[in-house]
C-alpha cells in the first residue's frame, strides 16, 4: 500500500471533512514520522557471492547493521551512492545488509509501506484527521450557533493518539543479532 492510498482509505471514514487535502498531507506525513521515529521499519539487501557494495536504495535512511553469511558483525560506509562494506579476514560472502526506511521521504505515489505497519498506521492518521476534523467541526458550530453534541471530545481523541503512540513503540523493529569477533 502507498502513502496515498493509505490517506484516501483513512479519508473515507470520514462523513464530512472540515479540512482540506493539504492539511491531511501534514498529517499523513506526521503520521509517517511518528512511525519512523517510534518504531522504525528495517529492510534488507543481500549482496551478491562476490560483492562488497551496493547502491544505496531510494529508501535509505541509515544502516541498522551488515551481517556475513555466518552471521558475523560487518563495519560499512554509507554515502548517498552506495554502501560499501569493510571486509575482515575470515568474512563469508554473501552480506546481508539491514537498513532503516525513511518513510518521511517516500514518494507517495509509488512507495510502498511495510505490511505490518499499515493497520496502525492507518489508526493513527485516522485520529490525526479526526482530531483536526472535529477542531475545525467546533470552530463551524460554534460560528452558525448549533449544538457541539455530536462532535468528537477532543480529550478522548489525543488520549486515543498517545496510546497508539505507545502501541507504536511496542513495535519497533528488531534488528537481528550478530556475532562479534
Amino acid at each position: 500500500m502507498t502513502p496515498n492510498e493509505l490517506k484516501a482509505l483513512a479519508v473515507s471514514q470520514f462523513q464530512i471533512l472540515f479540512i482540506e487535502d493539504p492539511a491531511i498531507n501534514a498529517l499523513l506525513y506526521q503520521a509517517l514520522g511518528a512511525w519512523q521515529d517510534k518504531a522504525g521499519c528495517l529492510r534488507k539487501i543481500t549482496l551478491g557471492a562476490d560483492v562488497a557494495e551496493v547502491d544505496t536504495p531510494e529508501d535509505f535512511l541509515d544502516i541498522a547493521i551488515v551481517l556475513d553469511a555466518e552471521g558475523q558483525y560487518h563495519e560499512a560506509d554509507a554515502s548517498a551512492e552506495t554502501i560499501s562494506i569493510t571486509e575482515q579476514t575470515g568474512s563469508v560472502k554473501p552480506y546481508t545488509v539491514h537498513y532503516f526506511v525513511n518513510l518521511r521521504g517516500m514518494d507517495p505515489a509509488t512507495g510502498q509501506l511495510p505490511n505490518d505497519a499499515i493497520g496502525k498506521l492507518l489508526d493513527y492518521l485516522v485520529t490525526l484527521i479526526g482530531i483536526a476534523n472535529a477542531a475545525q467541526q467546533r470552530q463551524f458550530a460554534g460560528v452558525i450557533g448549533t449544538s457541539q453534541d455530536g462532535i468528537p471530545d477532543e480529550t478522548d481523541l489525543r488520549n486515543r493518539k498517545d496510546a497508539l503512540e505507545l502501541d507504536m513503540e511496542d513495535s519497533q523493529a528488531i534488528i537481528p543479532m550478530a556475532t562479534v569477533y
